[in-house]
Formats: structure tokens, C-alpha cells, sequence
């Protein structure tokens, strides 16, 4: 028998709504935060591409400028607003940005920001 693994699992997933709902950018997206949220030690992400390396190091420094040397990072453009999602359960279109931070030892915490409006910071329970 195979074992699957839960980046496995993800995959297929991704695969299924790729496949029957192509035309859902939302779905996609959300699926991914949720893989990488659900680790303590940084992910390899699945699908989304991370932000440009300069403007990923641009928003570590002025997030987090003391955090730990062990601490590593992951940076997406999203199409929604996940704080509302995660509040009041509803979808808000929008041009998202999302860092999410791992220390190794917790759950991630995650900042989600929209372009010049201040951030959100969540942590992950």
C-alpha cells in the first residue's frame, strides 16, 4: 500500500479543483494558506509563487525586524481579504498580501496586509 504524505494530499486535492473548477482563483488560493499554515517549520509551497525576493526581505524588515535568525518566511499575493474570511466568514475581493512567519517550535503566525492599509497580524492557535 503507499503511504501518502500531507503535501501528497494537498496535491491531490489541488489537482481535483484544478480540474472540475478551473475558474476559481479563490478556492486555489485558500487551499494553499491552508497547507502552509499548517506546518512549524516552513513549507515548500505548492502553487502559489512567492512574492519577488526583494519586496519579500523589504516586508521582513519592517514586520518583523527582530526576529530570530531562525526564522523563515513565506510571501504571497492573494485575491481576497483572509482576515474577513477568517472573522466574519465571508469573501472580499481585494489585492491581499500575506507573510507568514516559522519559528519551528509553534504554529506559524501570519500578517496579512492590502496595499497601504495597514496590517492584520494572526497568530495561528
Amino acid at each position: 500500500f503507499h503511504r501518502y504524505t500531507q503535501a501528497n494530499a494537498y496535491e491531490r486535492l489541488l489537482s481535483y479543483v484544478q480540474q472540475h473548477f478551473p475558474e476559481d482563483t479563490f478556492l486555489t488560493q485558500l487551499i494553499e494558506l491552508d497547507y502552509c499554515t499548517q506546518h512549524k517549520s516552513r513549507p515548500k509551497p505548492l502553487l502559489l509563487p512567492e512574492l519577488d525576493p526583494d519586496a519579500k526581505t523589504d516586508l521582513i524588515a519592517s514586520l518583523y525586524p527582530e526576529a530570530s535568525h531562525k526564522a523563515r518566511f513565506l510571501a504571497f499575493s492573494i485575491g481576497f481579504d483572509p482576515h474577513l474570511l477568517d472573522q466574519e466568514n465571508r469573501f472580499e475581493p481585494g489585492d491581499f498580501q500575506v507573510l507568514l512567519m516559522y519559528e519551528g517550535q509553534q504554529a506559524c503566525v501570519w500578517t496579512q496586509f492590502e496595499s497601504n492599509l495597514g496590517l492584520v497580524e494572526i497568530p495561528l492557535v
